[in-house]
C-alpha cells in the first residue's frame, strides 16, 4: 500500500484528468487537503475520488519524526506582508534545530495570524504536524 505524503500528486478523473497536489494530511492515508492545478484548495478523500495515477515526486525517504506536533519559527520583523501568499502556495524556510541548520519545504495551509503562516511539511504522512512560521522567514518555491 502506498504511504501518501505532503507533496505527492494525483491524477484524478474518469474522462478528464485533473492534477491534485497533497498540501495537508487530514486523516492518515485516507483524506487530504489538496491544491488543484488551477490553484484552488479542496478536500480530497481516497474513497470518494477515482485516482488514475499517483506521483511521489521523489519523496521516498522515511520521515525523521512521524508524530503530531506544532513548531514555531519567529520572523525577523513583525510587519505583515502587504499581500500575503495564498493557501496552497509552496514555500521554504530555514531553522536551527539541535545545532543543525535545516531547510524545510512545505505548503501554506492557513494564514490567519497577522504575521504567521501555518505550514505543512513536505514528505510528512501524519495529520496535525505543522510549522507556524513568520512571514519574513518564508520564500516562495517555484
Amino acid at each position: 500500500m502506498v504511504e501518501f505524503r505532503v507533496g505527492h500528486q494525483f491524477l484524478v478523473g474518469k474522462t478528464t484528468l485533473t492534477t491534485f497536489t497533497v498540501i495537508d494530511i487530514t486523516d492518515h492515508n485516507r483524506s487530504f487537503s489538496v491544491v488543484c492545478e488551477d490553484g484552488k484548495v479542496k478536500n480530497f478523500c481516497v474513497d470518494d475520488e477515482y485516482i488514475f495515477g499517483h506521483y511521489t515526486n521523489n519523496i521516498t525517504q522515511p520521515e525523521t519524526q512521524d508524530t503530531e506536533g506544532r513548531f514555531t519559527v519567529e520572523g525577523e520583523d513583525m510587519e505583515e506582508h502587504t499581500t500575503p501568499w495564498e493557501v496552497g502556495t509552496k514555500v521554504s524556510f530555514e531553522v536551527d534545530l539541535g545545532g543543525a541548520r535545516l531547510k524545510v519545504e512545505g505548503y501554506i495551509v492557513r494564514n490567519y495570524w497577522s504575521n504567521y503562516y501555518l505550514l505543512s511539511e513536505k514528505g510528512v504522512s501524519v495529520p496535525n504536524r505543522y510549522w507556524k512560521v513568520g512571514h519574513s522567514k518564508c520564500t516562495k518555491v517555484i
